[in-house]
């Protein structure tokens, strides 16, 4: 492991970000990469990200009962400056624990959008990673799962409406403690 470390440190910058770019791509590889970097500080204790996007997005929501009253946190993350701003929202009604989830996350990417038209740019100058701890989010955004239920349905189609406003976008699942380690629950 070491060996291979020290080989990826040698690289140039833009060898490592071809490289970081195709193991992205790679499935199973990708998946335990994604896993281990949410959780990998930095030599600094900071926590690392990846270079090949703008800004990373991880959102958790729930209800309390399912359904109850919903709420949710988003951390948004620039990843050139490690910036981060985390979100509270609290939604109106009684909502599932699913419904919250892309609630939640349809608000962190409104705001997001809102912001960079705030400062006079295009979203479509923008890449954008996703991370979240709902199976079901991730899977149905991905189109690896049908949205079989209306609500659902509409709840995915009004969030890919939003992410295809980026350039580029990719949405990843990860472990709960990540949630709970980002964002508090």
């Amino acid at each position: 492991m070491d060996d291979i470390l020290a080989r990826i440190r040698a690289l140039s910058e833009e060898e490592r970000r071809t490289l970081f770019a195709r193991l992205w791509q790679e499935n199973d590889l990708a998946e335990a990469l994604r896993a281990a970097q949410h959780l990998r500080p930095a030599a600094s204790g900071a926590a690392t990200w990846p270079q090949d996007v703008h800004y990373v997005l991880i959102f958790d929501g729930g209800s309390k009962g399912n359904p109850g009253k919903g709420y949710g946190s988003a951390m948004l993350v620039r990843t050139d400056t490690g910036q981060r701003k985390v979100q509270r929202f609290d939604f109106e009604g009684s909502l599932t624990n699913n419904e919250a989830e892309y609630k939640t996350l349809i608000e962190a990417v409104r705001l997001l959008l809102d912001k960079i038209r705030a400062h006079g740019k295009d979203p479509a100058a923008y890449r954008l990673e996703v991370r979240g701890d709902s199976d079901l989010v991730v899977q149905q955004l991905s189109g690896r799962w049908k949205a079989r239920d209306a609500r659902m349905a509409a709840l995915r189609d009004e969030a890919l409406a939003l992410l295809n406003q980026f350039g580029g976008w990719r949405i990843t699942h990860h472990d709960r403690s990540n949630s709970v380690h980002w964002l508090g629950h």
